[in-house]
C-alpha cells in the first residue's frame, strides 16, 4: 500500500511579495486580504502576497479552488500529506462503487451502493487534465474545438485493493475540468503578477473571476506527453514569448512534478512594460521542494478518454 499520512517537508523558504496596492486580478483599490498565489492547500506558504485580493474576487476564486482541493484531491492530498488550512483530519471518504454492464457496442455503468470507508484505506488517485498547445501560440482558430482527456494516475493495486472482480467500477472521485483550468488560470496570473506588476494585460480576468464563457483552450494548453518525473513537489516559471511581434508573457507551471504529471503554459496577455528593464526574457523556474517526494513507485498512468469539446 502506497499511504503517506505525515505532512509533506517543504524546504523551500516561504516566498513573500510586496503588495500592488490593488486587487491583482480586477484592479480595483479598497481592501485587500491575503492571497496565496499556489494555493495553500498545494504549497502552504510557499508564495503569498499579504494583500493581494479584493473580498468580490476572493469569493470566486474560492468555490474553484474548494472543488479542486477538497473534492477532486482530497483523498489523495489526505494520503500524500499536502498541507491544509482545516488541520483536522476527514472522517470518513465516501466510495461510490458500481457494475459495469456490457450491451451492444458499449459499457453502461450501473451505481450499486456508496460506502464509507477510512481515509487511509481510499484508493490513492490523481487527476489532472491533458491539454494541446494553447490555440494562441500555434496559431489555432479561437473557434476551433480541442482535443483534452482527464490524466490519472492511481495505485498499481488499486483493483486488488478495493475487493473487485470483474464487472466491478468505482468512482475514484468528481473531477470538474473548467474549475480545474480555472485554478491554473488564477495561479498563473497571480505569480506573474506579483513578478511582473501590472505590466501585461490581464487576458483571463473573465476566466479567473466567473465572468461568462470563455474559450480557454486559446489561452491555455500543454503537451500530450509528459517530462519525466522530478524531485520537486512543484514548479513554475514566467516568460515573454513573441507572436507575430506582439511579447506575451507566459507562465509555465507544474504541479506533483514527482507524479510525472503534466506541464501547463498558460498565456495571461500581451507584455505592456519596457522589455528592457527586464533582468531576462525566460526565467529559470521556481521549484517547490520538499525533502523527500512521497513514496509512489507503485502509482502506474490509467487510461483516459478523449474528448473533443469547445470548453
Amino acid at each position: 500500500m502506497v499511504l503517506v499520512l505525515t505532512p509533506v517537508e517543504i524546504t523551500t523558504p516561504s516566498k513573500r511579495y510586496d503588495s500592488l496596492g490593488k486587487c491583482i486580478f480586477c484592479g480595483v483599490f479598497g481592501k485587500l486580504t491575503k492571497e496565496h498565489l499556489l494555493a495553500f492547500g498545494l504549497g502552504g506558504d510557499s508564495l503569498y502576497m499579504p494583500r493581494a485580493t479584493c473580498p468580490s474576487c476572493q469569493s470566486r476564486i474560492h468555490r474553484y479552488e474548494t472543488m479542486c482541493l477538497r473534492t477532486s484531491w482530497w483523498p489523495f492530498r489526505f494520503n500524500s500529506g499536502a498541507p491544509s488550512q482545516s488541520g483536522a483530519p476527514p472522517k470518513k471518504f465516501l466510495l461510490r462503487r458500481a457494475l459495469a454492464v456490457r450491451e451492444p457496442g458499449k459499457v453502461r455503468i450501473v451505481p450499486t451502493v456508496n460506502v464509507e470507508i477510512e481515509p487511509e484505506d481510499f484508493p490513492l488517485s490523481y487527476m489532472a487534465l491533458q491539454l494541446e498547445p494553447p490555440g494562441i501560440l500555434i496559431d489555432r482558430d479561437p473557434s476551433t474545438n480541442f482535443d483534452w482527456t482527464v490524466w490519472v494516475k492511481h495505485e498499481d493495486a488499486i483493483l486488488t485493493k478495493m475487493g473487485t472482480t470483474d464487472g466491478d467500477a468505482f468512482s475514484l472521485g468528481v473531477f470538474d475540468p473548467f474549475a480545474f483550468a480555472q485554478l491554473l488560470a488564477k495561479t498563473a496570473h497571480g505569480y506573474a503578477r506579483a513578478e511582473l506588476g501590472f505590466n501585461f494585460e490581464g487576458s483571463l480576468k473573465p476566466l479567473i473571476c466567473n465572468e461568462g464563457s470563455f474559450r480557454l483552450h486559446h489561452w491555455i494548453g500543454g503537451d500530450f506527453n509528459p517530462p519525466p518525473s522530478e524531485a520537486c513537489m512543484h514548479k513554475i516559471r514566467w516568460r515573454i514569448e513573441d507572436v507575430h511581434g506582439v511579447p506575451y508573457v507566459v507562465v509555465e507551471l507544474r504541479l506533483f512534478a514527482f507524479l510525472g504529471s503534466p506541464i501547463y503554459r498558460v498565456v495571461l496577455g500581451q507584455f505592456t512594460g519596457d522589455l528592457d528593464q527586464l533582468p531576462f526574457l525566460e526565467q529559470p523556474f521556481y521549484t517547490i521542494d520538499i525533502k523527500q517526494p512521497p513514496p509512489f513507485s507503485e502509482v502506474l498512468p490509467a487510461g483516459f478518454q478523449v474528448w473533443n469539446t469547445g470548453i
